[in-house]
Parts: structure tokens; C-alpha cells; sequence
């Protein structure tokens, strides 16, 4: 089958482009792959064998102002695109902000369509500007007609992914799309990368935490320094590494929060680190955490570092919200504890560390738990399921 496969991100690397990644990798193993992204794919090298690339550029002229980004990038990929022998492509599989060129595609060429959407079309950044007090009229005005704008698209694509089960429900009765036209494709891990270590036995002088984030507002990050306060209150010997980066402003108020809470010793931050080795500071911690807030956004969302952490046979304390509970048992695989109640947090750990029987059954449960999380199975399926379906049409 031969494949036009566009994301405007870094779908060379894992981070920020998890899916996006590792869909590219799988699918020009097994087929005949154009993709088209931004230029800085590039830095990240190509591997042998590796399907047709073409790349456009980030940058705008004076003029392109006037459009949202998101378009004017779909324009520049239509004309790419149309220099490519359009009407060999069996498939084209886009993402959020790609909607022109598949569409003529689809109109002028009957090619198959799916559009694969890791995030809300407009909700989640609806849903962050609003919480850090950047909403206007002008904004919402243009997210309520962006809605109708992905109404009628999405139900022209052939398939539409969804990244997890409430975001399908979601997808369902606020965009209208028939449930059969919908394919569920969660997060997961790379089972070959993220393997337990010997390190983490919970049995030196101090608690080790890890919590892999992006330093965003939007994620109340003031929870960990709250948490680590806590613990340090009732004389718990703890220390958290953050590994993520995102908004420099942010991190430093945080930092600033920490020392007056006096635990800043405690509290590593790692910035940025490269997929590759975020393995290696997870087999040396004891428990991960992911304390997603209460938001809509993160409800419907798939956290991929969830599945990375119980695949390291970390034990997991994860806010008790739907994502979480759809991929976690409380008592069994993991904690859930109340998103924003800091004593809840520190009591987990605290029984989390005094309790050797139950850190012993979430440890060896969460390996074989995960198993169905891992990238290469999920994209056999995905092949086997989609692709499959989408052969037929192009053969009939």
C-alpha cells in the first residue's frame, strides 16, 4: 500500500510526537511511505530503508500572518503535495491541523483517509487558555467555528483515531461521528526499552520519586513541592527527580516555591532528556508518579507515562481520574489518590514505603499488566485492524 503520511512535529523522535513516531516507524516497515513534516525532522537522520521524506519549513512571511498557523502550513503541504504523483497515494493518514490536503485528496482522487487525533480538536487548548487567563472573544469565536470546521471533516475521513475510550464517547456525540468509524489507539511503551532495574527496592536511607512531566501551568505542579513539604513534615527522607522542560517562567516560580518550602535539596529538576535515557533515572527511583489534574483535557487523554513507569516495575501513584482508571486498579497496579489533596499523595507514599506486601504485588504486577501496551503489538494490531479495512475499500 502506498502511504502519504503528514505531521506537522518531529516525528523523528519520541518525545512530543510519541504516537506520530512510532506509527511512522511501523508503518514504513510494512509499506510504501511518503511523509511530509517540518524541516527539523531532518536533524534526527534517517534510517536505511526508510521511506520518501520531504519537509517544509516553519517559517512565515509577513503576509501569512493573517492565517492561523495550522493552515497556512496545510497550504504549503497541498503544494507539495501536488508535485508528488497525488493520485498514487492509496492512503493518506494526517493529524490535527491537516485537513485541505487530505480532503482533496479524498474529493479528487478518492484516497483513503484517516485522520488520527491525539488531543481534542479545539477543547484542550480552549481549556488551557482559560486557565491561564488568555481566553478573548476573538479566541472563542474562532474555536466555536474551528468546532464546525472539524464537524464535517472528520466524518468525510474514511477512519478517525482516537487516543483513548472516553475521547471515542466524546468524539461521539460532540462531533457526531458514527462509532464504528472510530479505532481507539492508546499511548504505550517500548517493552525492548523501558526494563526493570535491580535499583529500585525501596530499601536505602531515601525515598526515590520520579514524575516525568511537562512544565506547564496547566499541569499544578505546585502539587509536587506541596507533597515533598508534606513528606519532609513528618520526617519522611525523600528526593524527586521532574524530568521534562516547557515553560521557563514557570519552573523558575516553582523553583522559588521550593525554596520557601524549604524542600529544594529534595527536588532535582532534570529538564529536558532525551528518550533514550529517560530509563536509565527510572531504574533508579522507587515510585512514579503522574498527577494529572482534574481537566477535561487530561480525562480523555492516554499517559504514556504511566505505562513507561509500570513497565519499569515502578510502583505508580496516579491521580484518580477517568484516564487513570482506565489503565490502572487501585491496590492492584497502582494508587489513585485525589487529584489536588496533598495529604492523600503524602499518605500513599508514606504507606507505599511502610508496606512491603502490597509495594511487592504492584511491583510484580505491573509489567505483565502493560504487556498490552507495547508499541510493537499495538501496531500490529493497527495494521491488521485498519489497514486491513481500508485494503478492502481500495480493492473493491
Amino acid at each position: 500500500m502506498k502511504i502519504l503520511f503528514i505531521h506537522f512535529g518531529n516525528f523523528m523522535r519520541v518525545q512530543g510526537s510519541t504516537e506520530p513516531h512510532y506509527v511512522y516507524r511501523f508503518l514504513q516497515s510494512k509499506h510504501q511511505v511518503t511523509a511530509i513534516g517540518i524541516r527539523e525532522i531532518l536533524e534526527y537522520g534517517r534510517r536505511e530503508g526508510e521511506g520518501e521524506l520531504h519537509t517544509i519549513s516553519q517559517g512565515r512571511p509577513i503576509w501569512s500572518r493573517v492565517l492561523p498557523k495550522w493552515l497556512y502550513l496545510d497550504l504549503k503541504a497541498f503544494n507539495l503535495v501536488k508535485d508528488l504523483q497525488p493520485g498514487a497515494f492509496d492512503l493518506v493518514w494526517s493529524y490535527k491541523g491537516i485537513l485541505l490536503t487530505p480532503l482533496w485528496l479524498q474529493r479528487k482522487y478518492n484516497t483513503s483517509w484517516i485522520m488520527d487525533l491525539r488531543t481534542p480538536p479545539v477543547e484542550q487548548n480552549k481549556e488551557f487558555l482559560e486557565y491561564r487567563g488568555e481566553s478573548s472573544l476573538r479566541r472563542s469565536l474562532y474555536n466555536r467555528t474551528m468546532k464546525g470546521v472539524y464537524k464535517k471533516a472528520l466524518n468525510r475521513a474514511d477512519k478517525v483515531l482516537s487516543v483513548s475510550g472516553p475521547f471515542k464517547e466524546f468524539l461521539e456525540s460532540e462531533y457526531n461521528i458514527e462509532p464504528e468509524k472510530i479505532y481507539v489507539q492508546s499511548l504505550g511503551v517500548d517493552m525492548s526499552k523501558f526494563k526493570p532495574s535491580q535499583n529500585h527496592s525501596l530499601g536505602g536511607d531515601k525515598l526515590k520519586i520520579a514524575c516525568v512531566t511537562s512544565i506547564a501551568p496547566h499541569r499544578k505542579l505546585e502539587l509536587l513541592i506541596k507533597i515533598l513539604k508534606r513528606l519532609k513534615d513528618r520526617e519522611v527522607e525523600a528526593e524527586m527527580a521532574v524530568i521534562g522542560s516547557g515553560f521557563p517562567k514557570y519552573q523558575e516560580d516553582l523553583k522559588d516555591f521550593a525554596s520557601k518550602g524549604g524542600v529544594s535539596e529534595q527536588l532535582h529538576w532534570k529538564g529536558y532528556v532525551d528518550h533514550e535515557d529517560i530509563p536509565a533515572i527510572l531504574g533508579s527511583c522507587d515510585i512514579g508518579l503522574s498527577p494529572l489534574p482534574n481537566f477535561f483535557s487530561y480525562r480523555v487523554s492516554s499517559p504514556a507515562k504511566v505505562f513507561e513507569y509500570l513497565a519499569m516495575e515502578l510502583v505508580v501513584i496516579a491521580s484518580d481520574i477517568k484516564a487513570h482508571r482506565k489503565i490502572l486498579t487501585d491496590g492492584e497496579t497502582g494508587l489513585l489518590v485525589p487529584p489536588e489533596k496533598v495529604s492523600c499523595w503524602a499518605d500513599a507514599i508514606e504507606r507505599v514505603a511502610g508496606d512491603r506486601a502490597l509495594r511487592r504485588k504492584l511491583k510484580s504486577n505491573a509489567r505483565d499488566h502493560v504487556r498490552k501496551y507495547d508499541w510493537g503489538y499495538m501496531m500490529e494490531k493497527l495494521d491488521n485492524s485498519i489497514l486491513s479495512y481500508l485494503k478492502g475499500i481500495t480493492a473493491s
